[in-house]
């Protein structure tokens, strides 16, 4: 299964100056970790070059979007090319295991058509961001199934609706 897990504010904004900018938040992080751990997650190299990424990220084979992979070391594969594709070939050969899509924004809008879920943290607020995930695109596309407030954070999943 192809899933993507982002956190986002009140605008869609996912970060400033290449890193998130709101307080660390750690009700979204045990969140993340919890789905994404012992499975496989990919990411454009914006995101693994986050000062606040460890990479790569412990207990999951960690996947870079890239064409330069002699620049970005660790990471357990380099993907480049006809995305939508490596990432249905990537989902195949995992077998069991969920390969989640956690960023950035550029990687998302080249996946969307292959993601089948969407796992959002809304934090509340709005924080100057830079970057955004396509919030209107994610609406129209998927249907909003499951939430989960919290103080500092709203949970969302999102699946993708059926086509007529």
């Amino acid at each position: 299964m192809i899933k993507a897990i982002l956190a986002c504010d009140d605008l869609g904004g996912v970060s400033k100056g290449r890193t998130i900018p709101w307080p660390k938040n750690s009700k979204d992080l045990g969140w993340f970790q919890k789905n994404t751990t012992n499975n496989v997650v990919v990411m454009g190299s914006k995101t693994w070059e986050d000062p606040l990424m460890p990479w790569p990220l412990p207990k999951r084979k960690n996947v870079l979007i890239t064409t330069r992979k002699e620049d970005y070391p660790g990471a357990d594969k380099y993907l480049s090319g006809d995305l939508s594709k490596k990432i249905m070939n990537l989902s195949t050969e995992s077998g069991k295991a969920t390969v989640w899509i956690i960023g950035g924004p550029n990687i998302i809008n080249q996946t969307i058509d292959v993601v089948e879920e969407f796992y959002l943290s809304r934090i509340p607020g709005k924080y100057s961001c830079d970057t955004f995930l396509p919030i209107d695109k994610i609406e129209k596309m998927f249907e909003k199934t499951w939430t989960e407030k919290h103080a500092t954070v709203e949970f969302q999943i999102w699946k993708k609706r059926k086509t007529r």
